[in-house]
Formats: C-alpha cells, sequence, structure tokens
C-alpha cells in the first residue's frame, strides 16, 4: 500500500501569510510609480516646449502648443498669422498624448519669432482681455494624487517644474 501525500494545515498557512506579506510589499511600491510617471510626463512636455522655443528662433516663424485637456493631449503648430485659426492639420508639427490629467480650462502656448517670447491663452472663450487668472499661469498634471506644475515665464522662456 502506498502512502498518500498531503500538505498539513500549517504549512498552507505559512505560504498563505508569505503571499499577504509579497502583495503588501508590492502594493506600496506601486503606489509610489505615480510620482516618477508625473514627473516624466511634465519633463516630456517642458523638453517639447523648449525644443520648440529653439525652433522658433531659428525658424523666425511663430509656433502654438495647444493643449487638449479633454483628451489629455498636446499639439504643435506653425502660426504664421498668430491666430487661433492657424491651428488647423495644415499646419500641424506633432501629436502627443500624456499618461496623466491635465487641469486647465483652455490652454494655447504661443511662442514668437524672432526672440522666442511666449505667451499664454488660457479662457473658455479662447479670448482673454486683461491678465491671466493664476489657474492659467501653470500646466499642471497631475495622477493618483501627486501634481507637478508646469510654468513657462514670458519674457525669457525659461521653463520651471514645481510640485
Amino acid at each position: 500500500m502506498r502512502k498518500k501525500y498531503s500538505f498539513s494545515i500549517l504549512e498552507l498557512m505559512v505560504v498563505v501569510a508569505i503571499m499577504a506579506l509579497l502583495s503588501a510589499v508590492g502594493v506600496v511600491y506601486f503606489k509610489n510609480l505615480t510620482k516618477p510617471r508625473v514627473e516624466a510626463e511634465a519633463r516630456k512636455i517642458a523638453a517639447d516646449i523648449t525644443w520648440l522655443r529653439q525652433m522658433t528662433v531659428s525658424s523666425r516663424q511663430h509656433h502654438v502648443i495647444s493643449i487638449d485637456t479633454a483628451n489629455s493631449t498636446y499639439s504643435v503648430y506653425k502660426s504664421p498669422n498668430m491666430a487661433v485659426s492657424d491651428i488647423t492639420p495644415a499646419n500641424l508639427i506633432k501629436t502627443a498624448g500624456i499618461k496623466a490629467s491635465l487641469s486647465l480650462i483652455r490652454s494655447n502656448l504661443w511662442i514668437y519669432a524672432p526672440q522666442g517670447k511666449t505667451s499664454y491663452s488660457c479662457c473658455p472663450t479662447g479670448i482673454c482681455l486683461g491678465p491671466l487668472p493664476p489657474s492659467c499661469e501653470y500646466v499642471t498634471l497631475s495622477d493618483g494624487g501627486k501634481s507637478e506644475k508646469i510654468r513657462v515665464y514670458p519674457e525669457t522662456g525659461y521653463i520651471k517644474l514645481e510640485e
């Protein structure tokens, strides 16, 4: 007669305890991945703004970055007339997706030739009279409670990332 082998209740409890411990460590680890992801997205947008500013200065042609908060994308356009009417598929240079949510009403970042100075238009209608509201001074990315702000200084084009 053959002896049957099986697991005791104690062995099963030890395995379940080890699995619970590994799961707890994994959850804490993956929770902390959102901050680097938001920072990486902010750096990607800042790099594209820098690239576009350099392209504006070298080509002596105006450009605009149009940020679409509904689809979490931004698009880069040539802007020969410095007008919203320039935001057409014919003038499209690049479109990129963002893996974090954007908090803005509507924003276009205009970069003017030849110095590369910048300005925002941030209004529900796209037309602003007077100074920008404080919420429009930044492009804010957020995900999982972590947020990162991108600020572009108009006169110098300097880009600053803030938490």
